[in-house]
């Protein structure tokens, strides 16, 4: 974690928190924003989260110590895609990918890392299999794209395509978060 204290007439900032000290600073009565972060909310990827927290406090009079709590939270999104036995039987071969604002990422059913992504108007997964009739040939077919309509912060997102039937070519998405 880096943390950040900012104030009248005051800025400073160290990359860990290790590196603060608290006996270096004298802080002068007033208000202050105390800031962590770890990660940048910016770069999304596989096991690449955001953790932040931030609070506004008072310094009193001298020779007293002002004592802050901070508690981070996970400021980016987590998505998965999971399928249910009957799709995987009727696709025994399908590719998801899911598009961001400002990446591209293949999603895979069975995560062994977590895929974060900043917050963002939308965030569209996309479904390329071939039907079990199909796979000598290779004939592959998209399906329709489904959308996370609003990806929010410190939020999992599961998208999970299933057939209610074996057999059935009507295929149910579910977006749980």
């Amino acid at each position: 974690f880096s943390l950040e204290i900012t104030g009248d007439n005051f800025e400073k900032s160290w990359t860990s928190l290790t590196d603060y000290v608290s006996d270096e600073e004298r802080y002068t009565a007033g208000w202050y924003n105390v800031s962590i972060e770890c990660g940048d909310i910016a770069e999304e990827g596989y096991n690449k989260p955001y953790f932040s927290a931030a609070k506004r406090i008072q310094v009193l009079d001298r020779n007293r110590t002002t004592q802050v709590d901070l508690t981070a939270t996970v400021g980016n999104a987590i998505v998965e895609v999971r399928t249910t036995e009957n799709f995987r039987n009727y696709f025994p071969s399908r590719e998801f990918t899911l598009t961001t604002e400002n990446n591209t990422f293949e999603l895979s059913e069975e995560p062994t890392d977590y895929l974060f992504i900043a917050p963002q108007k939308k965030a569209a997964i996309n479904c390329t299999c071939i039907r079990q009739a199909n796979l000598a040939a290779g004939t592959t077919e998209t399906l329709t794209t489904q959308y996370i309509p609003t990806v929010n912060a410190a939020t999992r997102y599961i998208i999970t395509y299933d057939l209610q039937y074996a057999g059935s070519v009507d295929v149910t998405v579910t977006l749980d978060d």
